[in-house]
């Protein structure tokens, strides 16, 4: 599946509750401080999805993320603390529009690329191969500029006075692109990270420079994995992936039914990657229908989406995008392609 395929021009907009909210600062390092800056929330801190919420009401694409992370199917919740960070509302907006993402350590990245095996020009994922790599609170992430991020000046706070203390200028570092000195740690679960730097990579690499695209690569070597292992991640199930008892669980109605409000703005918490085992209902299928599908599959889309599962795996579905069938994406070929004719 390409980045293309699961975006949204106008996503909803989706809020975070205050339980959530208590939740991630249960487990943030730096509690509601801002993830980059380290500013307190008086200053205007966000609570930010890392991989976006509003993505959740694509079925298709969570049963495909389910699978190839050995996960039941309905058990992922975009929601969970482990995919929420505080961070600066300017920050914020930048990351909205796509300028920057967090990048995992590169042994991390190497974790869960490893496992893929070569598929033609692509890569594939096993389901029984996917790394279990535990919650905690110490991942450490890498600020990566995309695009339009050179005269960003980047003020961190490094010591937090004592309360009725003036903060002072010691108590601050600037950072100046491209933030190289800038490590950042969170509770922040890397596959999100991961996935969304591979998502939002994968649909820049159609519009960013060549000379951007070779120089990103050369900066970040691992960077270019993870459009591999979003496109190996969000891939078409096996065609008997239904049959799998521990994918395609017997407990039906979490699928489709919902225990949340029928306009599916206020999202519940989750305690982990895989808690609340509910979807978006009838609201989800609907704007999946309507916003996350192509053209030519909003046409053949059956109302019964194991049909719709099926048809994606023996083929009947088209809408793969133009990056999919480029070289495998890895440094070299990221380097070779941006430099070579397009």
């Amino acid at each position: 599946m390409s980045a293309s395929e699961v975006s949204s021009a106008s996503p909803p907009k989706l809020s975070i509750s205050d339980l959530t909210k208590a939740r991630v600062r249960s487990v943030a390092t730096n509690g509601g401080r801002c993830l980059v800056e380290n500013i307190e929330q008086s200053c205007v801190v966000d609570y930010h999805h890392c991989f976006p919420a509003h993505l959740g009401r694509n079925g298709d694409l969570l049963d495909r993320i389910e699978w190839y992370w050995n996960m039941e199917r309905g058990s992922l919740n975009l929601n969970t603390r482990w995919n929420i960070f505080s961070v600066g509302a300017n920050l914020h907006r930048l990351r909205s529009h796509q300028q920057w993402v967090l990048l995992p350590e590169d042994d991390i990245i190497q974790q869960y690329f490893g496992p893929l095996t070569p598929a033609g020009t692509n890569h594939h994922a096993e389901r029984s191969t996917f790394p279990d790599v535990p919650n905690r609170s110490d991942f450490v992430y890498r600020l990566i500029p995309l695009r339009k991020m050179e005269n960003l000046v980047v003020v961190r706070q490094d010591v937090i006075p004592e309360p009725g203390t003036p903060l002072k200028e010691e108590h601050l570092t600037i950072h100046l692109y491209p933030f190289n000195a800038l490590h950042l740690t969170s509770h922040v679960h890397p596959k999100f990270a991961i996935l969304e730097a591979g998502r939002i990579f994968e649909k820049l690499s159609n519009t960013l420079p060549s000379a951007t695209l070779a120089t990103l690569s050369e900066m970040y070597p691992t960077l270019p994995l993870t459009i591999s292992l979003f496109q190996a991640w969000t891939d078409s199930l096996p065609i008997d992936a239904m049959n799998d008892q521990t994918y395609n669980t017997s407990d039906r109605s979490i699928h489709e039914h919902s225990d949340e409000n029928h306009d599916g703005r206020v999202l519940e918490d989750g305690s982990s990657q895989g808690t609340s085992r509910h979807r978006y209902g009838e609201v989800r299928r609907q704007y999946t229908r309507n916003n996350f599908v192509s053209s030519h599959e909003r046409r053949i889309l059956p109302a019964h989406r194991d049909q719709r599962t099926l048809n994606a795996a023996t083929g009947n579905v088209v809408g793969i995008g133009p990056n999919v069938a480029r070289a495998t994406w890895n440094a070299d070929a990221i380097r070779s392609w941006a430099e070579g004719s397009r």
